[in-house]
């Protein structure tokens, strides 16, 4: 199973229609010629056809055209020799001097064809009773050579439960039995039962062999020998088709990405590939921003045209997502810790050194490429020998951007938690902050200047009180872990490498290792937290509560949601928790922590918007055993406005939670300052 981290960053809404068909030998391609069997008896040489006729004047003509090209080489030589009498040194020509013959080049490409979305369900994955999300499935190229010769690569993928949306790549010349990708050898390492295990979704039956496959794509791409590609994930849009299942919610899918016109193309050192980036684009409630909120995004547009990720095509046109890294790192990223640098001058810095001034409460592997002249920097030293630098202003805006990042939470309800989220570290003034050098910079493989900050001062805020529901049909030992990594500001019960709890089908929780984390060490006066001196003290919890940011994929973009009054807000909220399914106490949680959060903006106006299921699974993926027939997230985007936008937005369509067997419910929302 292919890697998923790190965030679909397009979000895209259109339908999708689909045929569908029982035929399982041969799926229906659209605009595609596939590729003829070699058995096909309409594409074998004739061999009845006779050997062509000799045509003796057209020799005549080239033999005669070779005698005169010959007489006139023969004439310039003599008469260059008349011009330089002096002799000529002569080359040795023995055998032991002469350079190898250099191989023939290969020109054969791996593979033929484009990719095209089967329209055939190839029922690749085990059915898991779950109608809201459906498998798509792709032709990516049938293979030219190798192992593999003449097998179409076909590219599965699903949302599944609370993981992220799974990817799996296959090879299959009669679409009924398959060979599996599998470059971690995944199907050996880990029991079927794990998460990890390819065979935990995939229909074992029709899976005859796995092996790694050749690509032009590798896991690295070595760029140069200061930085590398690292993969991610492969590059695909959320899509909610037209379908519906019988309980009326819409039907969703995950698709390749085939439109690249909101990209930009980038020098490519391998010539197979295509290489893009994503320019960054102002927000689209720019207009109806206050003051401060319009200044940081003037002034984030202004120094940050992308980020380091790029994407890879192949020439099947198949996108694959890759973090930019340093060659010398054992991360395979941009970050590192300042005791890799050198020739430090007697410089201060933090610790750790990562991400650029982070945002929303995804943190991603890659950081910021920065607009900057050459003359705005100054070299400090070097790190896995790529030089370094730091700007030379300490009154650079930069620096007041990145300061403001941080502790603008600081400055809002968080202002007591400093010494819970930062623990040994002081809480800097601008000039002291300053002073550790937050910001150092290097040229990448393109002579981009590319930024990273420091990583010690955590962001308290991010993910805002995401809070999961657990309903067994039964009372149920049940284990929950997070497949990515967390940078808690707040967990309850404490995490502990997961959450193992005996689940009644009241929703009522028992830590189950209540020896390893004592109540002191929950802030109970926490916003968020008040209820949870009762529940450690008796060990009975409502639901398992956890708050920070989490190292995955790019936040998505926001294109739909509804424009609402801030004397709204409360009906609106009542209205939506009550019409997409939350029960009473899931709807007062949310509420009671959610309306006073948005309240406390002040504005006249809010953009609020929610992340579905889907979009958490790939966000927040978690590995929940035993899996639940039922999962349904949901996650609150709000914006605060000044006044109302001249033009509508597009409302969304939310799915519907109906309760089915072991259900598992996520509530949770985006903190804004």
């Amino acid at each position: 199973m292919l890697p998923a981290a790190a965030s679909a960053p397009l979000e895209t809404n259109s339908v999708v229609l689909l045929s569908m068909t029982e035929n399982n030998i041969n799926p229906n391609l659209t605009n595609i010629t596939t590729p003829e069997s070699k058995d096909n008896p309409e594409i074998q040489p004739d061999k009845t056809q006779t050997s062509p006729k000799i045509n003796y004047k057209i020799i005549s003509i080239i033999f005669g055209v070779v005698i005169l090209v010959s007489a006139i080489g023969a004439s310039a030589y003599y008469l260059g020799a008349k011009k330089s009498p002096s002799p000529q040194p002569t080359q040795n020509t023995s055998s032991s001097d002469t350079a190898p013959t250099d191989k023939p080049i290969e020109t054969t490409p791996l593979f033929s064809g484009r990719i095209q979305k089967l329209t055939q369900d190839l029922k690749l994955y085990k059915d898991d009773g779950d109608q809201m999300f459906k498998a798509s499935y792709f032709s990516a190229g049938t293979f030219n050579k190798g192992d593999l010769q003449g097998y179409t690569r076909i590219i599965a993928l699903k949302s599944i439960g609370p993981g992220e949306p799974s990817s799996f790549i296959l090879a299959t010349k009669d679409f009924q039995t398959y060979v599996l990708d599998d470059p971690e050898s995944n199907v050996t390492k880990y029991a079927e039962t794990e998460w990890q295990n390819p065979y935990n979704y995939l229909d074992k039956n029709k899976i005859v062999s796995a092996k790694t496959f050749e690509t032009d794509q590798p896991k690295e791409i070595k760029l140069d020998s200061k930085f590398s590609l690292v993969f991610s994930s492969l590059l695909t849009e959320y899509h909610q088709t037209d379908q519906k299942d019988n309980l009326g919610n819409s039907i969703s899918e995950n698709l390749l990405t085939e439109n690249f016109s909101s990209y930009k193309k980038i020098d490519s050192p391998i010539n197979n590939l295509t290489f893009y980036f994503k320019p960054n684009q102002k927000n689209n409630y720019f207009d109806q921003m206050t003051q401060s909120q319009k200044d940081k995004e003037l002034l984030k547009l202004k120094y940050f045209p992308t980020e380091t990720e790029i994407t890879t095509v192949d020439s099947t046109g198949l996108p694959q997502k890759y973090s930019l890294g340093l060659s010398g790192s054992d991360k395979k990223s941009v970050a590192f810790k300042s005791s890799a640098i050198q020739n430090k001058n007697n410089l201060k810095f933090y610790k750790d050194y990562s991400e650029a001034i982070p945002g929303g409460c995804s943190l991603a592997s890659n950081t910021k490429v920065i607009n900057l002249a050459d003359n705005d920097l100054e070299l400090i030293g070097t790190v896995s020998n790529i030089p370094l630098y730091h700007l030379k202003d300490s009154n650079h805006e930069l620096y007041k951007l990145a300061y403001d990042n941080k502790m603008d939470y600081y400055n809002s309800e968080f202002g007591a938690v400093w010494n819970d989220i930062n623990k040994g570290i002081t809480k800097p003034t601008l000039s002291e902050y300053i002073n550790n050098n937050p910001l150092l910079f290097f040229k990448d493989y393109w002579q981009r200047w590319v930024a990273v900050g420091e990583y010690d001062i955590q962001l308290p805020g991010g993910c805002g009180k995401p809070v999961i529901y657990l309903y067994p049909k039964k009372t149920t030992q049940v284990s929950v872990k997070f497949n990515v990594p967390v940078q808690f500001t707040t967990d309850i019960p404490k995490y502990n490498d997961s959450w193992q709890v005996l689940a009644k089908p009241d929703g009522s929780l028992q830590n189950l290792k209540s020896n390893q984390a004592t109540c002191s060490q929950i802030d109970f006066a926490k916003k968020g937290s008040e209820y949870a001196k009762k529940a450690c003290e008796t060990n009975n919890y409502p639901y398992l509560y956890w708050a920070g940011n989490i190292y995955s994929q790019k936040y998505p973009e926001i294109t739909k949601g509804w424009i609402v009054a801030k004397d709204d807000l409360n009906n609106f909220l009542q209205n939506k928790l009550s019409e997409i399914g939350l029960n009473s106490n899931e709807k007062k949680d949310f509420i009671d922590y959610w309306l006073p959060d948005m309240l406390f903006k002040n504005s006249s106006y809010y953009r609020l918007s929610f992340l579905q299921t889907n979009e958490l699974n790939s966000l927040f993926p978690m590995t929940v055993e035993p899996k639940p027939d039922t999962v349904f997230r949901i996650f609150l985007d709000y914006l605060p406005l000044s006044q109302k936008p001249t033009q509508e937005i597009s409302p969304q369509s939310l799915n519907k939670l109906v309760r089915n067997g072991f259900t598992l419910v996520e509530w949770g929302g985006l903190k804004q300052y």
